[in-house]
């Protein structure tokens, strides 16, 4: 029996040195050519076939770790570090004005937004000319079915892209979220939902950044002096959910339409309003199209 106890103990031990790489052979860390044993080679990338030391892993932002690290090369590494010193000042000056849960904030005036807790280490901060993609959304999990209506209850989430650094971030907003359902169908139980207008507000604000910086990379946005709120007031103003809703027909049907029911001719003060309607269709349509209008 000892023995037993004895040899299991040993093949235990083999294998904890084995993930602790003790029988590794030595190598130099990708990055600063420090000579590593075994145990202290941190190996991350594709295909693990980046070698660090715990100098240069400790680099790397926590929550990048976690996202990030297990697709890189060695020059993915450097452009993380080279981005990462230039962005010090960038984290400076961040003063978000739109947050939701505690994972998601955007500083408009700067054009900044923050993923993850920014009072823990586990964030970012980027520009939002860095996007290559993103989505937010809602994340099922269950359905609770009542006697009035049913409820869909998940987690809201963001999932970030960004090429320079090579960076996938994907943080929960909020968990047990619930939503109202509404059924559709009658023989076959089908379910339907939609966002509550906090998420919608926070997706909107991110949406219209993202636009902004958009246009600017490809050459084709003019400032106009205008912010965020006056972007959505426009929006409400026209009744779109987000600038993806706007096209020239949709933007130019919604603007005669109002036009034609706040016309001066029905009502002096009316005046006003449509100089109103007029400035929120010239700045939706830059939004979106940029400057060059065609009025016609």
């Amino acid at each position: 029996m000892i023995f037993v106890l004895l040899l299991a103990a040993l093949i235990v031990g083999f294998i904890i040195s084995l993930q602790k790489g003790v029988f590794r052979n030595a190598a130099n860390c990708h990055v600063c050519g420090v000579q590593l044993t075994g145990t202290e080679q941190n190996w991350v990338g594709y295909k693990n076939d980046l070698c660090l030391c715990n100098k240069c892993l400790d680099r790397i932002n926590p929550l990048i770790k976690t996202y990030a690290t297990q697709t890189w090369n060695y020059q993915d590494y450097i452009n993380y570090i080279n981005w990462d010193e230039s962005s010090k000042e960038m984290r400076k000056q961040y003063k978000p004005n739109y947050s939701y849960g505690d994972n998601l904030s955007i500083d408009t005036e700067h054009n900044l937004f923050c993923v993850g807790d920014r009072y823990t280490d586990y964030y970012m901060i980027f520009n939002f000319s860095e996007i290559d993609d993103f989505e937010m959304n809602f994340r099922p999990e269950e359905i609770k079915e009542g006697i009035i209506n049913d409820k869909l209850i998940g987690s809201e989430f963001v999932r970030v892209d960004l090429l320079t650094p090579k960076i996938h971030v994907e943080e929960t907003l909020k968990e047990n979220v619930k939503l109202k359902l509404k059924t559709t169908g009658f023989f076959k139980k089908e379910y339907d939902f939609q966002f509550t207008d906090e998420f919608l507000d926070i997706l909107r604000v991110f949406s219209i950044c993202l636009n902004i910086e958009s246009q600017r990379r490809y050459g084709n946005y003019q400032q106009t002096g205008a912010d965020i709120d006056e972007v959505q007031k426009a929006l409400a103003l026209f009744m779109f959910d987000s600038l993806d809703d706007v096209s020239k027909e949709s933007l130019k049907k919604q603007r005669n339409a109002l036009i034609k029911a706040f016309h001066p001719d029905n009502n002096e003060s009316n005046e006003t309003y449509s100089q109103k309607i007029n400035a929120a269709y010239d700045l939706l349509y830059s939004m979106v199209y940029g400057n060059n209008q065609n009025m016609n």
